[in-house]
């Protein structure tokens, strides 16, 4: 029985000592490798040694479909797997779809909020200042011409300046009106824009966007062997993976 186990060990050395090595070099980085019944995570172990022969490697890396690469091995030969991954899957095209949506929509509704505010914070400037700076000019040009007419002695000189205070009155009570309107329009937009802002982010509270995400298993993870005890009477399990009965 001794002689039987430790031939089998014996081969399985001798195979493993002259097979050969497998270099892989996959694009993107991150990608695993099934061969020979080995799972490869290429960020930790890029190459495996297997006995010469002809394999069919299995290549998946996230948010790709699972490749498959005919692997022929040789004996003296390293062999350089040179692959980049092009299928995408159906999970990251779907995830790619509803991230434009999502962008989307995202922009609409920062424009659209956007919008309103600017609204109102126009509306409330107009509403606060009008056309007051050219007022408060107007107001001083008047108050100058005022003192002009009433300073003239000469008759001609005074008919001037009381001309030119004719002409500034007037012009005051033009920019007055349009002020008055101005800050009519602003307020009038000012609470426009404020009611509709509160309206909109009322409104849009209860349909909160959730950003897309996406996240793949690896289709390569094997799950965990349930506990058996090694070499036991009857059992059919080794550390080494041999078919043992007793």
């Amino acid at each position: 029985m001794k002689s039987s186990f430790l031939g089998l060990l014996l081969c399985c050395c001798i195979t493993q000592m002259f097979g050969q090595q497998v270099v892989f070099n996959v694009q993107p980085k991150g990608a695993f490798v099934r061969i020979n019944g080995e799972v490869l995570d290429l960020n930790k172990q890029t190459t495996v040694t297997i006995p010469p022969g002809t394999y069919e490697a299995e290549i998946w890396a996230p948010n790709f479909e699972i490749a498959r690469k005919t692997v022929v091995v040789e004996e003296g030969r390293t062999v350089v797997v040179n692959h980049g991954m092009k299928t995408t899957s159906a999970a990251y095209r779907k995830f790619v779809d509803e991230r434009s949506i999502y962008n989307t929509a995202k922009l609409k509704r920062t424009l659209t909020g956007g919008s309103l505010v600017a609204v109102t914070v126009a509306g409330s400037y107009v509403a606060l200042t009008g056309r007051g700076n050219k007022l408060d000019k107007i107001e001083a040009l008047i108050s100058n011409r005022e003192q002009a007419y009433l300073s003239e002695i000469n008759p001609i000189e005074i008919e001037q300046a009381g001309n030119q205070y004719s002409i500034a009155v007037d012009d005051y009570e033009e920019t007055q009106a349009s002020h008055n309107t101005l800050v009519v329009v602003g307020v009038a937009s000012a609470v426009a824009g404020a009611a509709a802002t509160v309206l909109y982010f009322i409104k849009r509270k209860p349909s909160r966007l959730i950003k897309p995400s996406v996240m793949e298993d690896n289709p390569f993870t094997f799950h965990p062997r349930r506990s058996v005890a090694y070499l036991t009477s009857g059992t059919s399990f080794s550390p080494i993976g041999f078919t043992l009965n007793f």
